[in-house]
């Protein structure tokens, strides 16, 4: 009976370790390698034609910028020549309790063109999958948010001139940036309206703050 009543407490402390090393592999998370993520998006952006390839010029003026526009046909800025110029940040942007990885950077002016450039953003999710256009997310989302506040305040109708250079993006406890609204008569230097915006991607609700 003695041997009988070991070899029970043996078998439940083998279930009851079984367990907790089933636990553990169940919230474990996967590690999304980065530098592997930035290159695949990289050359995704670049075979696309959403942005020329790396330039490493400071003179766009200069015989270098000639043959970078020939080799990046009807294309204004460059992904970063610099990959730490790609900003990383790994939080759980959808709620499953695994670490995600935000991906996103300010494009370079590679053909000493005036204004500003635009922003990317990526986010690649713990199961593999990734969006598609965060960035375009985003814009659509604050020109929808202006509008419905149209309804009740006083604010002038806006267009999307100068909008895909004129969001900005950051993380700091989620995603945030600045942007700029204009109407059909407004010049470049001077929109209408500028403010902030915070972005819950999991919910894909939107505030903006109006300066």
């Amino acid at each position: 009976m003695y041997n009988c009543l070991i070899k029970k407490m043996v078998l439940l402390l083998a279930i009851l370790l079984s367990g907790l090393f089933f636990s553990s592999c169940e919230t474990s998370v996967n590690q999304i390698d980065s530098k592997k993520e930035i290159e695949k998006w990289k050359n995704e952006l670049i075979n696309e034609k959403m942005i020329g390839a790396p330039c490493s010029y400071k003179d766009s003026s200069s015989q270098k910028a000639s043959e970078w526009s020939k080799k990046n046909p009807g294309l204004m800025d460059a992904f970063p020549a610099d990959d730490k110029s790609v900003c990383t940040f790994k939080a759980d942007f959808d709620g499953d309790g695994k670490q995600d990885l935000l991906l996103y950077f300010i494009s370079e002016n590679c053909t000493g063109h005036n204004g500003d450039t635009p922003s990317f953003a990526r986010i690649v999710y713990a199961n593999g999958t990734y969006t598609s256009d965060l960035m375009q997310e985003i814009r659509l989302s604050i020109l929808d948010k202006y509008n419905e506040k149209r309804k009740s305040e006083k604010l002038k109708e806006v267009t999307d001139s100068y909008f895909n250079e004129s969001v900005t993006i950051l993380y700091d406890n989620g995603i945030k940036g600045d942007f700029k609204l204009y109407t059909n008569d407004d010049a470049h230097c001077c929109p209408s309206y500028t403010g902030k915006y915070v972005y819950n991607v999991n919910e894909k609700k939107i505030e903006i703050f109006l300066n």
